[in-house]
């Protein structure tokens, strides 16, 4: 995986202030979550940036009922995102039936709504007064909506 991070500036181009070339713990592949601080690339030198704590979880695609998506990342329709090659990522177009077939499991996805209540919503938010809603609502939907399962991950992502 490869990790990129910027600044953020408000009239200029963000600039890339650290990067890590990080493999996935075998421990995550096997499906354990992997709490782990990894080194980041900079001006410095190789791994010494800083750190950054990724927690890692891997579920496999079978085993993700179709209809728990209701996030739709920000892919252009017509690339997948392969391993990195030299630190440089290779794109390649993909088959138009594939295209056809991402683009109409988008289209249900968007048609089907948040999967948790504006109650639940409510009622995480009250539990995490200093989190922003739009985090509260991305972790929902990256956990299909569980709210006990969101609460567990707002809860590490506070430690």
């Amino acid at each position: 995986m490869y990790i990129e991070v910027f600044d953020e500036r408000s009239f200029t181009v963000d600039d890339r202030i650290a990067w890590a070339h990080i493999s996935i713990p075998q421990a995550a592949l096997n499906g354990d979550t992997v709490d782990d601080w990894f080194p980041l690339s900079g001006k410095q030198g190789d791994e010494k940036e800083g750190m950054i704590n990724l927690v890692l979880t891997l579920t496999p695609m079978e085993s993700i009922p179709q209809s728990s998506f209701s996030y739709v990342p920000a892919i252009p329709p017509a690339v997948y995102y392969p391993p990195m090659v030299g630190g440089v990522p290779m794109y390649q177009n993909l088959p138009q039936q594939q295209l056809q077939q991402q683009q109409m499991q988008q289209q249900q996805i968007q048609q089907q709504g948040p999967l948790y209540t504006d109650e639940d919503l409510q009622q995480v938010k009250d539990m995490f007064p200093n989190m922003e809603e739009d985090v509260i609502k991305s972790v929902f939907e990256a956990n299909a909506g569980n709210k006990d399962t969101t609460i567990n991950s707002l809860l590490t992502m506070n430690d």
